[in-house]
């Protein structure tokens, strides 16, 4: 009767709290393995990060490298055309001509 009622009642109460307490354990579990891997991410992103940094100032370097390396090859390219003039001139002062190839 009424004392039925309220026992059945009592009981799906139970059952529901049950329910809920075991769904908010769950809940409470995928969020501690959630925040886990969030902390796993940010780790990895700041090694990233860093990583591009790095990779950023070798290809500084290198870019200064290819920089200078061009300088000194348009410094060598000058050289050899004032050495070419010089010994055409010095051809030229004693009369001698060089066939062109």
């Amino acid at each position: 009767s009424q004392l039925e009622l309220k026992c059945t009642e009592i009981q799906r109460l139970e059952q529901d709290q049950a329910k809920s307490v075991s769904l908010i354990n769950e809940l409470t579990s995928n969020k501690d393995t959630s925040e886990g891997e969030c902390m796993k991410l940010d780790e990895t992103i700041e090694i990233l990060v860093d990583e591009k940094k790095k990779l950023h100032e070798k290809l500084s370097s290198l870019n200064d490298q290819y920089e200078s390396a061009n300088e000194e090859i348009s410094d060598m390219r000058k050289g050899l055309e004032t050495k070419d003039t010089e010994i055409q001139k010095s051809l030229d002062d004693k009369g001698i001509i060089q066939s062109q190839v």
